[in-house]
């Protein structure tokens, strides 16, 4: 990550502007080859205009899957008549990273797939999964990859040995090369309120790496209740339960009546998941402690979660629930109680039966809410782009509360997940069960097969434009999709379904999606975001090309500029500014005539 160090500046609604300086001198501002300019170190979000990337389409042979099944999304997604054009797009020359639950611990593993055509021989595996607990999904959403990009490299690497784990997979697979990362992982332990360590991450890989992440939006539905801790009238206590101490019941009811009752329907089997915006994985934090409560329909305690939050370090609650009706509790045991809670199921199907959901709370959370992933919807192949969705697929928007560092953000960010949807129930040559269809080859449903399309549309996209940048890829995935449900962005479809031959045919004029060769002029604007100044400007270099070797370096100059006037001119800006990496790539440093060297 390269970062403009600007030592207690304060920007206050104020717009910035990056300029080429003809001067020659030293000049007002600071000079720098800077590519493009994403967000704030404070997380601040900026609206960018005018630094944009593009180039020519590179063109490979023609394709066709193999191997003794096929997804039906393929044709759903129109990739096989990308794949049949004149480009013949197979993703070759692109890798794609898979992270799912394993790949040879179910029936003949990875070589039965692969003596059946449906699957290459040259998989790579980073880590396999645990030997128990594990079906081979990560197989099945490399089968679908290999149907529709045939040509892609394919790395696995397990995403089941935990939630830290998994952020460290992501790293691995982008250190082993990979272009695109499609993950069908998720933990209901991950911050849903704030982004934790796996978000982090996604926004580490596709924001320093270049790497195009997406991800399944879950398979949550649309039942989720949010709302502000509120008093339940001490009457409504149960004296038949020996509720923690400090008891106080959250008040559903959003109108003047108390009721301190959920009612929950289960058909099979869900966990109920608690998590409030409070601090994850620090020292005393959090420092509100709730518990959850389930009572069957005859008043008998059927599950709780009383856990010491402050001493996991981690404010969330969970109960596992089999089929039934629910009348569910949350007890406030101590510490500030205007927290703001979210209620779930993070796996299994849950109906809540009394208070209607509230535009604007999703299920979507977790890294599905990560800022740098494009997250994915299922829709029926069947169907495909006629309005229709999983009812599983998992809603939006997300919203987060704090940072990255557990610092509260000023303003939460409310995201527009998922970014669109795509196909899911596509065959395999084992995952899943056999639907209506006319075959008798297992059906792959759920968002994780959805993601797995998604990643191979972006397999086929990114040999055809090899410049294309994450965010490029979703813009033109989005822009191109079928719009579907309420127009222009919804909180079930995104943007629309996929469609990969609009998309490549969007992509195949150079005038869309221009590339870079070197810095562009644009304009971003600063948010009033605090009273401690921002002290860290956070610039991202373009991926494809280096910051010091750059086709078109010139000089160019930040400059800072108010609704009326100019300010922050010359000596006004606070410098020497500092160009620091991550680790993991050299150090170059800056100052206010240029770059010094590494």
């Amino acid at each position: 990550m390269a970062s403009f160090q600007c030592g207690g500046y304060r920007p206050t609604n104020r717009s910035f502007r990056l300029e080429r300086d003809t001067k020659g001198g030293r000049g007002a501002g600071i000079r720098c080859r800077v590519l493009r300019i994403e967000s704030l170190e404070e997380r601040a979000l900026l609206n960018v205009a005018g630094l944009s990337d593009g180039g020519l389409p590179l063109y490979g042979p023609l394709g066709d899957p193999s191997g003794s099944v096929t997804t039906q999304g393929d044709a759903a997604l129109r990739a096989d008549m990308v794949r049949q054009s004149a480009g013949g797009y197979t993703g070759a020359g692109v890798k794609i990273g898979v992270l799912g639950d394993s790949v040879n611990r179910f029936g003949g593993g990875l070589a039965a797939s692969q003596a059946t055509g449906d699957l290459p021989a040259n998989v790579m595996v980073l880590r396999e999964g645990p030997a128990s607990g594990v079906m081979d999904q990560g197989r099945a959403m490399l089968e679908v990859i290999h149907d529709v990009a045939p040509g892609a490299e394919l790395v696995f690497r397990s995403g089941a040995w935990g939630e830290l784990d998994l952020a460290r997979a992501i790293h691995e697979l982008a250190d082993a090369g990979c272009d695109v990362i499609v993950d069908g992982t998720s933990y209901w332990t991950e911050p849903a309120l704030a982004d934790g360590p796996v978000a982090q991450a996604i926004d580490h890989v596709v924001n320093v790496h270049g790497v195009a992440y997406f991800s399944a939006a879950g398979n949550a539905g649309a039942m989720v209740y949010e709302a502000v801790f509120g008093d339940g009238q001490p009457a409504e206590w149960d004296t038949s339960v020996n509720y923690a101490a400090g008891r106080n019941l959250h008040d559903f009811d959003p109108g003047p009546g108390v009721d301190v009752t959920l009612s929950v329907a289960v058909p099979s089997q869900a966990r109920l998941v608690l998590q409030w915006d409070q601090p994850w994985y620090t020292p005393g934090q959090p420092v509100s402690n709730f518990d959850l409560y389930a009572f069957d329909g005859a008043g008998n305690l059927a599950a709780s979660s009383t856990d010491d939050n402050a001493a996991l370090r981690a404010p969330v609650e969970s109960v596992m629930l089999g089929p039934g009706t629910y009348e569910v509790q949350i007890n406030h045991v101590s510490g500030p109680e205007a927290v703001h809670l979210k209620l779930w199921a993070a796996q299994g199907e849950v109906t809540f039966g009394e208070y209607p959901q509230e535009a604007g709370r999703g299920t979507i959370g977790g890294h599905a809410a990560a800022a740098g992933a494009a997250t994915v919807g299922a829709a029926p192949y069947a169907g495909y782009g006629a309005g229709q969705i999983e009812p599983s697929s998992g809603r939006g928007p997300a919203t987060v509360y704090l940072d990255g560092h557990y610092d509260r953000l000023v303003i939460p960010q409310m995201r527009a997940k998922p970014n669109f949807a795509a196909p899911d129930g596509g065959n395999t040559t084992f995952f899943g069960a056999d639907d209506q269809d006319a075959d008798t080859w297992p059906n792959f449903y759920g968002t994780a097969a959805a993601a797995a399309h998604a990643a191979a549309v972006a397999a086929l996209l990114l040999q055809q434009r090899p410049t294309l940048s994450p965010r490029q890829l979703y813009e033109v995935l989005a822009d191109t999709a079928a719009d579907q449900g309420t127009p222009g962005w919804d909180p079930v479809y995104g943007a629309g379904t996929i469609d990969a031959w609009a998309a490549s045919s969007a992509i195949a004029q150079p005038a869309n999606y221009p590339d870079t060769l070197g810095p562009r002029a644009g304009e971003f604007s600063v948010p009033e975001r605090s009273a401690r100044p921002v002290d860290r400007f956070t610039v991202w270099f373009d991926e494809k090309l280096d910051p010091l070797s750059a086709e078109d370096p010139g000089n160019y100059e930040l400059r800072a500029w108010g609704p009326d006037e100019r300010f922050g001119t010359g000596d006004d800006i606070l410098v020497p500014l500092a160009i620091s990496y991550d680790e993991r790539m050299r150090s170059v440093a800056v100052d206010p005539v240029g770059v010094l060297g590494p």
